[in-house]
């Protein structure tokens, strides 16, 4: 099969002209180069690709020369080059075969034949490659077919590729929801089987396929599937355990992540997942969750738990006044989001923030309240937040009205 120019869209026709420009510099040095998996695969599917994978048989030295503004990620044998150029991102990465695999890593060697980097994918539907100039794509094990019939399914036995590597049973649902797929039924039935085993994987792998899962279109429909086929309670045992005793937690849950997008920060994401949770089980629930199942570092863990802390209060505040903890806090832009959403679902409006009055003026800080009255280190704390309310409010603008607000108080 090839793709046919007079039926890209311009943007699909403009995608393909800048991948045949990276790929024919690659060429003209000797090597070759083909855009693959998702590339191709969405193409087909009518969609506008911004991201290209290229995989080549060029070695490093090759691409830095060509591409020496390239970054190279990862590290030891296996890695690859990425950049960002006129809107794309492009991932350029070694050809290769595994030799040996142990579900969590692989043994590999360098190849210079396309069809043996295919063999080694994870599903048909990202087992192609585009051979130019000709525009044919190769595929091995029917991939196409596949995006026809809006399937995920393994090359080969999905016992042996999903033993081959845990993560790839994760990788299943997320290109089932984002893709809006169903899974193989043979597929599907052995990720159900081999579920368990994806508590063999390492925190920090599953924290960076959920990261994406989360941020990609259909999230909902993933976790959900997550959910329902068994493998959530080997990701997050503790957010499974919730979501199988409160069916309104899950459903709460399920409607709050759908209504937040790939450009929202993955911070937002995960406390929308997590604030349930935090609601239900308390901070340091989530607190254990943060840290045992998704190893997130020390300040991310606690940024995730300044979100919360703060999209609790908007949440379920009632006056203005009461939102004063959360106006002070550096994370009410993230939490206004995640509350308006829980407000909104709970038949609530949610709370006005004035974002115009929550950049606070330098001037408003411990050293500016030890010049301006007599107070305890103790008291300094609290009247920093109490002061910036008063910003907030419109009682004071400058640092002579907030002396004199200061001395008033202090009375």
């Amino acid at each position: 099969m090839k793709i046919v120019r007079g039926n890209l869209t311009a943007s699909q026709e403009r995608v393909l002209r800048f991948a045949e420009r990276v790929c024919g510099s690659i060429s003209q040095s000797g090597y070759d180069a083909y855009p693959v998996g998702g590339f191709v695969r969405d193409i087909l599917l009518g969609k506008t690709p911004y991201d290209i994978d290229i995989s080549t048989n060029a070695p490093d030295p090759i691409i830095l020369r060509l591409f020496p503004y390239a970054a190279c990620v990862g590290t030891g044998k296996y890695h690859f080059y990425r950049f960002k150029k006129a809107g794309y991102l492009v991932e350029i990465s070694r050809m290769r075969e595994d030799l040996r695999c142990y579900g969590r890593q692989a043994e590999f060697r360098f190849v210079d034949k396309i069809e043996d980097d295919l063999k080694r994918r994870d599903f048909t539907i990202n087992a192609l490659a585009l051979r130019l100039p000709t525009l044919e794509i190769v595929d091995l094990s029917g991939g196409i077919e596949d995006i026809d019939r809006r399937v995920i399914r393994t090359i080969g036995e999905p016992q042996l590729r999903f033993e081959e590597d845990y993560l790839r049973m994760l990788r299943a649902i997320r290109y089932a929801g984002k893709l809006n797929f169903k899974l193989e039924k043979n597929t599907r039935n052995a990720l159900v089987d081999m579920a368990d085993r994806i508590s063999l994987l390492s925190a920090d792998r599953k924290r960076e396929e959920c990261i994406l899962l989360l941020r990609a279109p259909g999230r909902k429909r993933s976790v959900e599937m997550m959910f329902r086929l068994g493998l959530l309670k080997f990701v997050s045992p503790s957010l499974d355990e919730l979501f199988q005793g409160d069916a309104k937690a899950y459903s709460m849950t399920l409607k709050t992540i759908s209504k937040l997008s790939p450009r929202h920060s993955v911070l937002l994401h995960f406390s929308a997942l997590l604030y349930q949770l935090f609601v239900r089980r308390g901070r340091q629930a989530v607190s254990d969750v943060i840290g045992k199942d998704f190893n997130f570092d020390r300040r991310r863990k606690a940024d995730i738990l300044g979100v919360l802390d703060c999209c609790y209060i908007l949440a379920e505040s009632e006056k203005t006044g009461d939102v004063l903890p959360a106006i002070v806090s550096g994370y009410i832009r993230p939490a206004s989001i995640l509350s308006g959403i829980i407000r909104r679902l709970s038949g609530k409006e949610p709370v006005h923030i004035d974002f115009d009055r929550t950049d606070f003026p330098d001037w408003i800080c411990g050293d500016f309240i030890k010049k301006s009255a007599t107070v305890s280190g103790q008291a300094v704390g609290k009247l920093i937040r109490l002061l910036k309310y008063a910003y907030y409010t419109g009682e004071v603008d400058t640092p002579d009205e907030a002396k004199k607000w200061l001395r008033q108080y202090l009375l």
